[in-house]
């Protein structure tokens, strides 16, 4: 679901963070590869990802600060990776380059 203006946003209900990262990572792997064409130009699109899981008691804005923070580190990294919340924020992976 679009959540911001140029972010989307994907729940994956009773999933844990290691298997949500590898759908992340999918995504981010079909997107960059994907051969988008503008007039007849190859644009090259690639997604950066922020992950954070629910844990006990917590609360949906507190995810979405946390899922927020990773996403803004990704960014930071140079964008096309995705990066999971923690408390060094810090699982990565980087896609072929390029910004999302």
């Amino acid at each position: 679901a679009r959540f911001r203006a140029a972010e989307f946003m994907m729940l994956l209900p009773e999933t844990e963070i290691l298997p949500a990262f590898s759908v992340a990572d999918k995504l981010s792997q079909l997107v960059a590869a994907s051969k988008f064409m503008y007039h007849g130009q190859p644009v090259p699109i690639t997604i950066s990802c922020g992950l954070a899981e629910f844990v006990a008691d917590d609360e949906p804005d507190k995810v979405f600060l946390r899922a927020d923070a990773a996403l803004y580190a990704a960014k930071q990294s140079g964008r096309n990776c995705c990066r999971v919340y923690g408390p060094s924020t810090v699982t990565v992976t980087q896609g072929s380059g390029g910004q999302s």
